[in-house]
């Protein structure tokens, strides 16, 4: 009976907290819409540089490589300043990450630690900011069409830790029971699907599961991975079947055209993006108008080209974000691993914050033109949409001027093929 007591006090906090979310987030939006723009990047600053300067004392990684350099993070007056700081890399945190990263790490709870997905190349460990849930639930709030508390469902790449996984059943325990009265109930709407090792391998029998949980919980909001609902609009779309939905949020991984229309047809709702990292949650979402609109709150975002210089509206460049509430394990203009495109002018939609054009894939994946040009993967993409392809591909480049395109068509999932080199 006592841990009966201690499991229903605790999902009452949970609940509690996630309610508090829902009330702040209105407000949030509101700030975004009125708020001029000068106000919002004048607002970033005065945090930001206390943020550095905190890291430059307390954080062994800085405070060293600061001055190797001979930089005083207490001269630091403007973010002109800030922009001829060194950049932090995924290698950095790596190598340092936690006894030089980490202020006080041995005082972390083994809860607070995460690691990504490694979907930019080998994962990295971090801590996680105080602000991660509501910065994560953010975006599904923006898309909840007047709902308090719309039932979401979760279909992501696997997802593991030491007491669980996402791959596998696992016995039903208290919480899980609790959990699906909450779901009921909406007093805690998220649920997860089961994950697979390789969704463009699997039966019949997964999809038709996946399926039979999101009518019997009477799904509204679909999120996670592109690829993941892809494969499963693919197979709905190849039954002849739909499942409407308000709205499909996805993130994780880049949502080309084609993969966008899939779920659109199949689950017939819109489709936007939500732009964030396990170790930097909440960058950015996408509006009705399709703009990728910045969290300027809580992060201090910048693209730059290869020698650091910040780019112009339109340009193709590195992201960079220092996430400017997380004095735990501070990151100072580290690189994400994404391409991206700021934009120019006022949205349609209204929003003052600003924005994002699009985010154009990883760095890892892109290649280079005669000109030494990035090409982005969504450039492929685009083309193929355009083109009325569909289904996934591999581009190995050859040369500068030779690259070499291999396709697979968006078949059945039964009778999809592994991607072909050519």
């Amino acid at each position: 009976m006592p841990e009966l007591l201690q499991d229903l006090a605790e999902f009452a906090r949970r609940g509690l907290k996630y309610y508090r979310i829902f009330c702040w987030a209105p407000g949030q939006q509101r700030r975004f819409f009125q708020y001029p723009l000068e106000r919002q990047l004048a607002a970033q600053q005065q945090p930001l540089l206390a943020l550095i300067r905190h890291a430059a004392r307390n954080a062994p990684f800085y405070r060293d490589t600061y001055a190797a350099l001979g930089l005083d993070a207490r001269r630091l007056q403007s973010l002109e300043d800030v922009r001829r700081l060194p950049l932090t890399t995924k290698d950095d945190l790596r190598r340092n990450f936690p006894d030089r990263l980490v202020v006080d790490a041995g005082r972390a709870h083994p809860s607070e630690f995460g690691r990504s997905s490694g979907s930019t190349g080998e994962a990295v460990q971090f801590l996680r900011q105080n602000s991660w849930k509501k910065s994560s639930y953010f975006s599904l709030l923006s898309f909840r069409q007047g709902l308090l508390s719309p039932r979401t469902a979760f279909l992501m790449s696997p997802q593991c830790s030491a007491t669980s996984c996402s791959i596998t059943d696992q016995r039903e325990t208290l919480e899980d029971r609790v959990r699906e009265v909450l779901v009921w109930s909406r007093l805690n709407s998220y649920f997860h699907l089961p994950s697979s090792l390789d969704i463009f391998r699997e039966t019949e029998g997964y999809f038709e599961r996946l399926l039979r949980q999101l009518r019997q919980r009477r799904t509204e909001l679909i999120v996670g991975a592109p690829n993941y609902w892809g494969q499963l609009a693919r197979y709905l779309l190849a039954t002849g079947r739909r499942l409407p939905v308000r709205a499909a949020v996805c993130y994780s991984e880049l949502l080309l055209a084609s993969v966008r229309q899939e779920i659109s047809q199949a689950f017939e709702c819109p489709v936007y993006n939500h732009y964030g990292a396990g170790e930097t949650p909440g960058l950015a979402d996408e509006c009705a108008a399709g703009r990728w609109h910045l969290r300027v709150d809580v992060n201090y975002l910048e693209i730059v080209d290869e020698l650091g210089q910040s780019c112009q509206p339109g340009q193709l460049g590195r992201l960079l974000v220092t996430p400017l509430d997380n004095y735990r394990m501070p990151l100072i203009r580290y690189e994400v691993g994404d391409l991206a495109t700021l934009a120019s002018g006022p949205c349609p939609c209204g929003r003052q914050n600003p924005a994002l054009q699009r985010i154009e894939g990883r760095t890892s994946d892109a290649w280079r033109g005669a000109a030494g040009q990035w090409i982005a993967p969504a450039a492929v993409g685009d083309a193929a949409c355009r083109a009325g392809l569909r289904g996934r591909y591999r581009v190995i480049q050859q040369g500068l001027d030779a690259v070499d395109l291999g396709w697979v068509a968006g078949d059945p999932p039964a009778a999809a093929a592994p991607v072909a080199e050519r």
